[in-house]
């Protein structure tokens, strides 16, 4: 029992962290200079010094958006189980167990179920 009360404080913490990070924000920027960096090659009205003046200005964001997506990224995936860690150095629960609850195909089956559920509700409040 407690190594799925574990798995559910993981996959919470890292929904938690996901969105205080703004992970999907930061994403979503990164793709629109990416194709706003398509879109500078292909005009035909600017120079090639224009053009690689504005590449290098957006080669600068996207790095940066990479910094950041990977940096956020793996803080919410390691924090949850850091805690987790420290719970087991605490002889709460085991982090082997958790581990191995939270790669269990009911625990999958079950978040993605909550998941869903949760999409569903979200989307049917914004209309």
């Amino acid at each position: 029992m407690m190594s799925w009360i574990g798995g559910v404080i993981v996959v919470g913490l890292f929904a938690l962290l996901f969105k205080l990070f703004r992970l999907v924000d930061i994403t979503r920027n990164t793709i629109s200079l990416a194709k706003a960096s398509v879109v500078v090659m292909q005009d035909q009205t600017l120079s090639d010094l224009q053009k690689e003046q504005l590449a290098q200005k957006n080669a600068l964001g996207l790095f940066k958006s990479f910094f950041l997506i990977t940096t956020a990224g793996s803080s919410a995936v390691i924090l949850p189980f850091c805690i987790i860690w420290l719970l087991d150095i605490m002889g709460v629960m085991s982090f082997d167990a958790v581990l191995t609850t939270t790669l269990s195909w009911q625990f999958l089956l079950g978040c993605t179920l909550v998941a869903c559920l949760v999409i569903w509700l979200l989307k049917k409040n914004e209309r």
